[in-house]
């Protein structure tokens, strides 16, 4: 348990219940810091392309486009929304409501609209598969 700490040798026949506190969390956090660096980075969940009706909602949202449950209900309903079913739940593919803002979208000749952007952005990113 040979270590420095404030320039003091801890020598390793030095039982741990001797040590410090100061000497003590440093050597925890030495400890600590080399554990971790022997770890590999942990990557970000992937982003699902299947969605349930909550998702599509909030996704939506982020895509510019607000909309209220009961009306995306009401957009399944009349068939005016691409989404598919397992059983009795309903499902929407990331890709294809991408794909269904943008087309719903009209760009303003006198300004960007951001939510236009967004969502190509994000079909192709999908497309490249950078999006999950």
């Amino acid at each position: 348990m040979q270590t420095m700490t404030n320039e003091t040798k801890i020598p390793d026949s030095l039982p741990f219940a001797a040590l410090t506190v100061e000497q003590a969390s440093h050597l925890i956090g030495e400890i600590i810091t080399k554990e971790l660096s022997r770890r590999p980075p942990v990557e970000p969940p992937p982003r699902n392309e299947v969605m349930n009706i909550a998702a599509a909602g909030a996704f939506l949202g982020e895509c510019g486009y607000s909309i209220r449950k009961g009306s995306l209900y009401n957009l399944v309903a009349a068939k005016a929304i691409p989404h598919g079913k397992i059983g009795k739940r309903l499902i929407f593919r990331r890709s294809e409501l991408t794909e269904w803002v943008a087309s719903r979208t009209r760009p303003d000749k006198n300004k960007s609209d951001a939510a236009v952007l967004l969502c190509k952005t994000v079909l192709r990113q999908t497309r490249k598969g950078l999006l999950r």
